[in-house]
């Protein structure tokens, strides 16, 4: 399965109401965000789709016509 690069995941993260990408304070390999009172950590290599699809869906509670949404704003396919 294909990954999506950290810099498109920043973009969807930070788009969001209420998040910001934390600094990092110990090693290069995670980037954090928190989003209202969650955290997500993401690897710096990036993720799948499925998994940035689960981490908007069950931690952060978007429906899926919402997350579908966000992936067409930033050129992702399914």
């Amino acid at each position: 399965m294909s990954l999506i690069r950290l810099g498109t995941v920043e973009k969807i993260i930070i788009g969001l109401p209420n998040s910001k990408k934390l600094p990092d304070f110990s090693n290069n390999r995670d980037t954090i965000f928190i989003i209202g009172n969650i955290i997500v950590v993401i690897p710096t290599g990036g993720i799948t789709i499925d998994h940035l699809g689960d981490i908007l869906e069950n931690q952060l509670g978007m429906s899926w016509w919402m997350i579908d949404y966000l992936y067409g704003q930033h050129g992702i396919n399914r």
